[in-house]
């Protein structure tokens, strides 16, 4: 940077006192060096504002949610962990995912056995109310009446 500030102002200065005629303003070394750090400040604003908006903290979150998505993958575990648990510390959360990876093996070891349902009457009371409710429809006497067409 400092070497392009110095091949600039030499070619300035060349250029002026080989082009300039008389009674034209010659600048000084101090004026134009006030001019090029100007030119330089556009040009660092320029290239400011055209930098990604992406800071370096955006970038690392970035990084550990790739770093756990691949755990997950690698792992065979559920998707959804990604989701449920904070995937900014991936130590963190490869501690939670095998928590409950233990968790979910130990369930799948003991199985509940829950007692056989014993029927309260409820199913065949159902079944009787039907009946009796088919039974009223089947003896109807009742018969539409006839149209008289006219």
């Amino acid at each position: 940077m400092e070497e392009e500030k110095i091949n600039n102002n030499e070619a300035i200065e060349e250029e002026q006192t080989a082009s300039a005629p008389e009674g034209e303003k010659l600048f000084t070394q101090a004026e134009l060096e006030a001019i090029i750090n100007k030119r330089l400040a556009r040009e660092r604003a320029k290239e400011q504002k055209a930098a990604p908006a992406v800071s370096d903290e955006e970038l690392t979150r970035r990084a550990a949610m790739l770093d756990c998505k691949e755990y997950v993958l690698n792992n065979g575990l559920s998707m959804d962990l990604l989701e449920i648990l904070d995937t900014n510390n991936v130590e963190t959360f490869k501690e939670k995912a095998e928590r409950l990876q233990a968790i979910n093996a130990a369930k799948r070891e003991t199985k509940t056995e829950y007692p056989a349902l014993k029927d309260a009457g409820e199913v065949r009371k159902i079944n009787d109310e039907s009946a009796q409710i088919r039974a009223a429809f089947a003896r109807t006497t009742h018969k539409p009446k006839e149209y008289i067409k006219r």
